[in-house]
């Protein structure tokens, strides 16, 4: 059985006052004719659908549109959970009605999870659609259960849900998985929650043959070569212009035997970064701008602010979204250290002191500093 695996579309996105809404339309469009030449007829989307929770018109239309050609030209199977960026509400509305042409949704948290079984050639493959769960949601469907921690809940609703030995098994999931090598991050994912708590054990999902992950915008495998982030359709920051943005086709046989290929997805623009002086930039005879079109961020190397500089740059590249200049920011760094260290030095009374004052233009009057004293102190009797 073939089947390709998709997530983080994040529909309706716009980076510096850009929309990527045309973008996403090209390759999803690219996708179903992908399919069509392949001749794959399921598709997976591990969750992030919308880029939040209130998605604008243009990406809802271009959803159903997709939807819809998916469907009902092309005959193709969709299997589909929420991400963290996506209402559940929202996603879920209609699900049961969908489901008859072939649309199945997973965006809430259910005892029974929502499951697909399909067959090939060597039996019965079973598709488990886990949407994104927090700790909170586990703790209201099992409120005699106690759990923390993002692993704490998955580890008790996997526990919950066995497996039929005689069947291969699918798992598409929105988490942040890790083992026991790092994983690649972007600045464009937005953190499940603080302090690195949203990390779950990859090993949990050890008795699945192929588990569709969500969340990570990098295309990689985490601890198997079948336990896969498809990664982002689109560069969606300019820490991600080196990745090679690709969708997962996965051809599952006998159990154990899982072949996995990533696929090119072409977008006419992209984003872009480029490092070098302004006036080579502004040189058309020197070629440093592959497509001058592209949604670019410019790193210029000179060693002082020049005037207008964005204005002039979009002159020639329109849609120019970033500038910044490289030895300006080294600077910076360092009187930011400093300015750090020195403020590590400080008490919280001194702290809050120059903060008011920053803020209100005066100084601290002797009553106010007074009660500000008081309320520090019986704050550190409670820690």
């Amino acid at each position: 059985m073939k089947f390709i695996h998709i997530g983080d579309l994040h529909l309706g996105k716009w980076i510096c006052g850009h929309s990527m809404i045309t973008m996403q339309k090209e390759v999803l469009f690219e996708l179903l004719t992908i399919m069509d030449q392949q001749d794959i007829r399921l598709l997976l989307i591990a969750g992030d659908v919308y880029d939040r929770l209130v998605p604008p018109t243009e990406a809802v239309e271009l959803f159903n549109d997709f939807l819809t050609a998916a469907i009902r030209q092309h005959h193709i199977q969709v299997l589909m959970i929420s991400g963290n960026h996506d209402s559940d509400e929202r996603l879920n509305f209609a699900s049961q009605l969908l489901k008859a042409e072939g649309l199945y949704i997973a965006s809430k948290l259910q005892k029974n999870w929502e499951t697909c079984i399909l067959k090939d050639e060597f039996g019965e493959i079973e598709f488990h659609l886990l949407p994104y769960i927090k700790p909170s949601q586990v703790k209201e469907l099992y409120p005699e259960v106690k759990v923390k921690t993002y692993q704490e809940a998955l580890e008790h609703v996997i526990s919950l849900h066995p497996l039929d030995p005689k069947r291969r098994h699918v798992l598409m999931t929105h988490q942040f998985a890790a083992g026991g090598q790092q994983v690649q991050t972007s600045e464009s994912e937005t953190m499940l929650s603080v302090g690195g708590s949203e990390v779950v054990d990859v090993h949990l999902f050890d008795n699945y043959d192929y588990v569709a992950l969500g969340h990570l915008h990098a295309p990689q495998a985490v601890s198997r070569q079948v336990v896969r982030y498809c990664g982002s359709l689109l560069r969606y920051s300019f820490d991600e212009v080196k990745q090679k943005k690709t969708v997962c086709k996965v051809e599952m046989k006998e159990k154990g035997n899982t072949v996995i290929e990533q696929i090119t997805l072409h977008p006419t623009l992209t984003m872009q970064k480029y490092s070098g002086y302004f006036a080579d930039f502004m040189d058309e005879t020197k070629g440093l701008v592959e497509n001058k079109q592209d949604y670019i961020a410019f790193e210029l190397l000179d060693q002082s602010l020049i005037a207008n500089a964005m204005d002039h740059l979009r002159t020639l590249y329109p849609n120019a979204m970033q500038l910044t200049y490289k030895q300006l920011l080294k600077e910076y760094d360092g009187k930011k250290t400093v300015a750090n260290l020195q403020l590590e030095k400080q008490d919280d009374f001194t702290l809050f002191k120059e903060f008011y004052q920053t803020i209100r233009d005066h100084e601290l009057d002797e009553e106010k500093a007074s009660i500000i004293e008081n309320i520090l102190e019986k704050a550190k009797e409670i820690k």
